[in-house]
């Protein structure tokens, strides 16, 4: 069993999963009509990620975690993936 988290902590994690959702967002989601629906879509990475932060990792270390494990999984079709190749 791990160590609870303190209040700070979980107020973090909260925090984490929101940037996740909100900001970071790779596939859209959370501007879709099904962001309530799809409001768990990025949890499978919270947990790394926010172990990531409370070690004080930089953005690039973490930018380089997402890269890794992540993105190669979610190539979705999305218009502005494919702006190099418009005539």
């Amino acid at each position: 069993m791990g160590k609870r988290l303190s209040s700070k902590e979980i107020e973090l994690y909260k925090r984490v999963d929101e940037i996740l959702f909100y900001e970071w967002d790779p596939i859209g989601v959370s501007s879709s009509i099904f962001d309530s629906w799809a409001r768990d879509e990025y949890y499978p990475y919270l947990p790394k990620v926010f172990k990531l932060v409370m070690k004080g990792c930089s953005v690039e270390s973490i930018a380089a975690y997402f890269t890794r494990c992540f993105l190669p999984k979610i190539w979705v079709y999305r218009e502005e993936n494919f702006t190099d190749f418009k005539n």
